[in-house]
């Protein structure tokens, strides 16, 4: 299991999820935990290439980490959701030349609350001006997003091809985010849905952007989720 933290695809505090990722830890998978290069240091696609490149490190590995390399996921939160949806729907691409002669390609996809598309973010939220130049979607592709609509598209999982070979995608979002509307996560579902992708959405009563959203009910159904498409964790 490749965790993207979540962070605004800023710096990350790698360690805020650990008390979770234990207890999916806890039933026999190996959780590694991606630092990527904020978007202060650089902006899309970086972040993105280096969760695929931490993918293929581990791949490459796999018998030091005791890994399958065969049975990989990509998970995260937020920002960190977000990346977790790209990894999935752009296999193959966005390689940057390290440990090139492993693949990318992952067996499920699970996004808590992640942003789906940077062109519509903001008509549903006022807490923040999602479109400014200094907001964490502006920082992420380098300016205002009316500005940049061509390199926004780019960076959205909901604008890219929809059609082809995917792997399976776990969708989380709490109905009270009052940062990444559910709105977001609604959207991704019914375009996977409709493009004829299996695609599992739980939208959790009351969730706000990662409050009450991390609940051992829903742990489980990630567990579970994880365990429906081939894994099979060695217990010990």
């Amino acid at each position: 299991m490749i965790f993207v933290q979540g962070s605004a695809w800023r710096k990350q505090d790698t360690y805020a999820m650990i008390p979770n990722l234990c207890q999916i830890a806890a039933k026999g998978y190996v959780v590694a935990s991606v630092e990527i290069r904020e978007s202060d240091i650089a902006p899309f696609p970086a972040a993105l290439e280096d969760v695929k490149c931490a993918i293929r490190f581990m791949r490459k590995n796999a018998a030091e980490y005791g890994v399958d390399p065969n049975l990989v996921a990509v998970w995260g939160d937020s920002s960190g959701g977000h990346l977790a949806l790209m990894t999935g729907l752009t296999i193959g691409e966005y390689n940057n030349g390290l440990y090139s002669e492993q693949s990318d390609e992952v067996s499920a996809v699970i996004d808590y609350y992640g942003v789906s598309d940077l062109l519509t973010l903001g008509k549903y939220n006022d807490i923040l001006d999602h479109d400014a130049a200094d907001s964490p979607e502006g920082l992420f592709i380098g300016g205002r997003i009316p500005d940049h609509v061509e390199q926004a598209k780019k960076a959205s999982p909901l604008h890219q091809d929809l059609d082809k070979k995917l792997p399976p995608f776990l969708i989380i979002h709490g109905d009270s985010d009052n940062v990444v509307h559910v709105n977001q996560s609604i959207e991704m579902y019914k375009a996977l849905k409709e493009h004829g992708q299996k695609v599992l959405f739980y939208k959790v009563v009351g969730g706000d952007h990662g409050g009450g959203v991390w609940s051992p009910q829903v742990l489980d159904i990630t567990e579970r989720f994880l365990s429906a498409h081939s894994y099979r964790p060695n217990h010990r």
